[in-house]
């Protein structure tokens, strides 16, 4: 999950862009990669190859990798303080024209981040952030998206629910059984809703179950995570959103530093599609499945980190799986179904991630922890008792 919030004054041109481009209506297709949306025809002059950008309406500024900066020279001129939530860091931001597809962004307050941030994905070269994002208006789905500067260029518009957009990109949500509020619509953030903490007493019906350990990094890491952080994950009778409702959905909280605001993420778009008209402050959503497709949080109940090529545990579910097997964080996973995470080192760290990944995708795993003599076997089970 990733959510970036700037609280600092700042430079108002670092918060805006110029669109070069009108007239356009563009279909671009997009990937939908470990919960996020990537664009993949980003370009950037001096760069003689096409681009890939996660899209992030989170951000209110937008970020190359220190890699590509380096590439073009990219010379910051302005420092801002930007917080997510769990630290404050401050970044040097400077102005540089972008072009997604054929529609070119001019004056776009860019940062630099680490490229190692980034290494659960593969060859990502930057975020696309909220200034460059409400230049324009974004039809979105986990396959294509449309960006036009006119709504009327989007067809079937009657087929959606609309909205207003407050504030920037924040929307008015809630639940069946609880509360509404403004939340943050943050593509930026892989999960699907994430609340905070003290809200959990106002949703009357519900299943909460806890882990403890990292459980996720932002675009500055792990922030003030420990292993003895507290998570936990909340199965709700509803989520209202648009006039519809998703049945049994899963929202997330923890103890650490809250965001001011709830969050929307990026796994909306498992059961919407919608389009951001920033320039009319509105929001349209097209309701396309209305149960949550993973009814019970079925998991084996662990998360794990790459830490010098070692495949390491960083968060355990309670009454999960692999509690109930005996893991703990920290603990050095060697083998995944007879395939030994070492002999994965000569692939890129996305790809061992990826790798890992595939061989974690299916109903039941054979492990080997360093310093066990015998195998562990894994099935999947729902966190939640309702499946």
């Amino acid at each position: 999950m990733s959510c970036v919030l700037s609280f600092g004054n700042g430079l108002k041109k670092y918060n805006s862009c110029k669109l070069k481009s009108s007239r356009f209506s563009e279909n671009l297709q997009v990937s939908f990669s470990r919960g996020v949306i990537v664009v993949q025809k980003v370009k950037i002059r001096g760069v003689n190859r096409e681009l890939k950008f996660i899209l992030d309406s989170g951000s209110e500024y937008s970020f190359i990798s220190d890699n590509i900066a380096n590439e073009i020279g990219f010379s910051p001129s302005f420092s801002e303080e930007i917080t997510d939530g769990f630290e404050k860091r401050n970044f040097q931001l400077g102005l540089l024209d972008i072009q997604i597809g054929s529609i070119e962004f001019n004056e776009v307050g860019v940062g630099i981040i680490n490229s190692r941030q980034m290494e659960k994905m593969c060859d990502i070269d930057g975020y696309i952030g909220y200034n460059l994002m409400k230049c324009c208006i974004w039809k979105l789905s986990k396959e294509e998206i449309t960006i036009t500067d006119k709504i009327k260029n989007i067809q079937n518009l009657d087929d959606y629910s609309r909205q207003k957009l407050f504030n920037g990109p924040t929307v008015e949500a809630g639940f069946e059984s609880g509360y509404n509020a403004t939340m943050l619509f943050d593509l930026g953030d892989n999960g699907t809703v994430e609340i905070q903490e003290p809200r959990i007493v106002l949703i009357k019906d519900k299943q909460t179950t806890t882990g403890i350990g990292e459980l996720y990094t932002t675009v500055f890491g792990n922030g003030n995570q420990s292993d003895k952080s507290i998570h936990k994950l909340i199965k709700v009778s509803g989520f209202k959103f648009g006039g519809d409702i998703v049945k049994n959905m899963v929202v997330y909280t923890d103890n650490a530093p809250q965001f001011p605001i709830d969050i929307i993420g990026a796994g909306i778009l498992n059961y919407y599609n919608i389009i951001l008209d920033f320039p009319s402050k509105r929001l349209y959503s097209q309701n396309i499945s209305n149960e949550y497709l993973n009814q019970g949080f079925k998991t084996y109940g662990f998360t794990y980190n790459l830490i010098n090529n070692d495949m390491i545990i960083k968060f355990i579910w309670d009454y999960s799986t692999a509690q109930k097997a005996g893991l703990k964080i920290g603990q050095k996973i060697e083998e995944i179904n007879n395939t030994r995470v070492n002999d994965l080192n000569k692939l890129k760290n996305c790809e061992i991630y990826q790798k890992i990944d595939s061989l974690l995708n299916q109903e039941q795993v054979l492990i080997k922890i360093q310093g066990k003599n015998d195998y562990i076997t894994l099935k999947k089970s729902p966190l939640f008792s309702f499946e």
